[in-house]
């Protein structure tokens, strides 16, 4: 077991921004396109889906607006949270929806820490249950896309040490914040899509050496679910659920049911809340690399992706403690784990991941974390 001088462990949760309008949606969502845009337009596929989900007392916010962020700041550290992870999209250059954590860049008396996660995947036209959007030829039929690209949005491209250069320019302005999470005197950064990364380890050994520039003993890179081993200077991984237990493949085969959808000759998938926990709890440290545990409140991104939706039954404020409760024992009885452990998420509404308070459960789920973290 840890021994008491040890650091007690932390909760990171990650931080969608996508909640207020940028030009890019505009563009291919349709105007005034935000994340409540597809929250809202859900509808239950089958008798008992809990959709739409709503947040308590019709808080629709924006998060341009200060206040929000400091309100999230406030009821986040009360429930014992010690931080959020903002979800970063960098394209070579170009930023999108980088207004929100700018801001919080800004606004110095917003007292939650945070640290970011770069969402390095290329933006692709696959979000289907957005009403004319579609990247479907058979629904999209007034929508401008480039269908011989394969509905490409943004490709991602990581180009060579004047491109790592920019980026690092772009990130010391948040890892200098006092805010910023640091690992042994490194900035905490996560990068979602390691393999895509062809030259990872020359990146990181480039960004590391500007980092002692700034008085850092280099970047703590740590890579989200990663499918091969990574050694030094990857510092270590985040199991970041339900992702990583979704691709298990004996999960499909074990509790993976069809729910035939009300009304059409549709399938949909669903999976149990409890089954997906016990998964969770059942996995072993990476012998290889320090290990960060991952948890997740629910999941329901049939918002977003319709009937090829993954789509969690059964969670509960009551059950999502009782399992966050054995999380933390697995974790007191393995020195491979880190001190923080990552929660999916703060705030994903359209995939049904979120601590935020709704209607439903209000404030529940907030009140079930702080009693894990008293103990």
């Amino acid at each position: 077991m840890r021994q008491c001088s040890r650091k007690k462990v932390k909760f990171i949760a990650f931080y969608l921004p996508q909640f207020h309008e940028i030009e890019e949606n505009n563009k291919w969502w349709g105007k005034g396109y935000t994340e409540w845009t597809s929250v809202m337009a859900a509808l239950p596929l089958y008798r008992g889906h809990e959709q739409p989900r709503v947040p308590y007392r019709n808080n629709y916010y924006n998060l341009l607006n200060k206040d929000i962020m400091m309100w999230q700041s406030k009821i986040s550290m009360q429930a014992g949270i010690n931080g959020f992870c903002f979800y970063h999209y960098w394209f070579k250059g170009k930023k999108v929806l980088e207004k929100p954590i700018e801001n919080y860049l800004k606004w110095k008396d917003i007292p939650q820490q945070f640290c970011l996660s770069w969402a390095n995947d290329s933006w692709v036209r696959s979000w289907s249950n957005v009403q004319g959007t579609i990247w479907n030829s058979k629904i999209e039929k007034d929508v401008n896309v480039d269908h011989q690209n394969n509905g490409l949005l943004i490709e991602q491209d990581y180009g060579d040490q004047n491109v790592w250069k920019e980026h690092f320019d772009y990130l010391i302005e948040f890892f200098l914040d006092e805010r910023y999470i640091k690992i042994d005197n490194k900035p905490l950064f996560l990068i979602h899509r390691p393999e895509s990364i062809k030259r990872l380890t020359s990146m990181i050994l480039f960004w590391n050496k500007l980092s002692h520039q700034y008085g850092f003993d280099g970047i703590h890179v740590v890579v989200t679910n990663p499918i091969k081993i990574y050694r030094e200077p990857v510092c270590g991984c985040v199991y970041y659920e339900p992702a990583r237990v979704f691709d298990y493949k004996p999960i499909k085969r074990r509790i993976y049911e069809s729910v035939h959808v009300r009304d059409e000759k549709k399938l949909v998938r669903r999976y149990s809340y409890t089954n997906l926990w016990i998964k969770i709890l059942k996995s072993k440290p990476n012998q290889k690399m320090k290990t960060y545990l991952g948890a997740f409140v629910g999941y329901d991104d049939s918002p977003r992706r319709g009937y090829q939706g993954y789509i969690v039954k059964g969670n509960t404020p009551l059950k999502f403690q009782i399992f966050m409760q054995l999380l933390m024992k697995k974790w007191e009885f393995s020195e491979q784990y880190g001190e923080f452990i990552f929660i999916t998420a703060w705030n994903e509404w359209a995939e049904g991941a979120y601590l935020e308070p709704d209607k439903k459960s209000r404030y529940e789920y907030l009140k079930a974390l702080q009693k894990v973290k008293r103990g």
